[in-house]
């Protein structure tokens, strides 16, 4: 990944992130919109989808830094731990969200594959460094917060179809919105493992 690509990460990772938890601030959006709907329909669950979620998107990015973990080691461990633990609380609230969404099922299978997703890569990449295996434990990281982006190219792909459409709602959001469930993560890993991953079990 080039220098400019990874800034521009970083600035979409936190801007998503200092948006998410404006919910929190007393800006809740209305009960027709999913966030909405949540808030206001599944309070607990949302609680921990968007407090810890945007977390994990804000310090996710900054484990890749060569610089933070060859200069200050105990820092990329202890914001690695606190990444790990956002993910899973995150993970835990977004299953309780798709499992009591009313979004269509198979929105809903979508959002649960990501969240298991959520958890299993950081898992991995605990367990791959508690062997000392510093390239599986990059790998899963990796794969990690391809997922956690998924945050980012939802929003962006919402966008996308507002414009294009002029702010459709009813039947049609409701079948874009189906698609984004799958679409803001499987390309996401799709990319990740063919442009990182492929490259770095080349040069194991």
């Amino acid at each position: 990944m080039t220098r400019r690509l990874y800034i521009l990460m970083l600035l979409a990772a936190a801007t998503t992130a200092v948006l998410s938890w404006r919910f929190f601030l007393g800006t809740w959006p209305d009960d027709c919109e999913p966030a909405g709907f949540h808030l206001h329909h599944n309070t607990l669950g949302a609680f921990f989808h968007f407090v810890f979620s945007p977390l994990a998107l804000l310090v996710g990015g900054f484990q890749f830094s060569a610089r933070l973990r060859t200069r200050w080691p105990i820092l990329h461990r202890g914001t690695g731990w606190l990444y790990v633990i956002s993910c899973l609380l995150g993970a835990a609230g977004s299953i309780a969200l798709a499992l009591n969404s009313p979004s269509s099922g198979i929105a809903s299978v979508g959002f649960l594959l990501l969240a298991a997703g959520w958890i299993i890569t950081p898992v991995m990449a605990v367990i791959a460094i508690s062997r000392r295996d510093q390239l599986q434990h990059r790998i899963w990281m990796i794969r990690s917060f391809a997922l956690t982006l998924a945050a980012v190219t939802l929003r962006l792909y919402l966008v996308i179809f507002m414009v294009a459409t002029g702010g459709a709602e009813g039947a049609a959001f409701d079948t874009a919105y189906t698609a984004i469930a799958w679409l803001c993560w499987i390309p996401n890993l799709i990319v990740a493992e063919y442009r990182l991953v492929r490259p770095l079990k080349a040069g194991k």
